[in-house]
């Protein structure tokens, strides 16, 4: 039963960053814009710093899903909690970053104090919003769960150690 709940959200998970289908409707609500020229601006070992950590995201839909943000020789990687992929994140200046191979999803963080604290999710098909889960001792947030909340209210859960 749990390796069939962890196939099913990784499918989900993929889904979600690989096919939302933009709509100039919902673009234009948004402030997306899929004619912009992606960049991968260079960050120093500090600039990475500020944004690496874990996040608990309300994706556009409203499904919640945790990622973790890391620094991976000195490429900052999104990974959702669960997934065996990562995804580049590729940074566009001002916080902004889009994911590689990821065409319709940006994220654009909120730094305070030097780190990033949340941020705002773009996708073609509405905005989301991230925000910093706490870590305990070693790297791992103190409670990691990787949560699927569907529109009905049906929910599934799967608690990662």
């Amino acid at each position: 039963m749990t390796a069939r709940l962890t196939t099913l959200v990784r499918c989900a998970v993929a889904l979600l960053l690989t096919f939302g289908l933009p709509t100039l409707a919902t673009a234009q609500r948004t402030g997306w814009d899929s004619t912009r020229a992606v960049k991968n601006l260079p960050l120093t070992a500090a600039e990475r710093r500020a944004f690496v950590g874990s996040y608990r995201v309300t994706m556009p839909q409203g499904d919640e899903i945790q990622v973790r943000v890391d620094d991976e020789n000195g490429e900052l990687r999104l990974h959702p909690v669960g997934d065996a992929e990562s995804h580049p994140m590729l940074p566009q200046g001002g916080n902004v970053f889009l994911l590689d191979h990821v065409p319709d999803f940006q994220l654009e963080f909120v730094i305070e104090n030097g780190r990033a604290t949340m941020f705002t999710l773009r996708k073609a098909d509405g905005v989301g919003k991230g925000v910093r889960v706490e870590e305990a001792p070693g790297g791992r947030s103190s409670a990691m769960e990787f949560k699927v909340h569907k529109p009905e209210g049906d929910r599934a859960a799967m608690r990662i150690r």
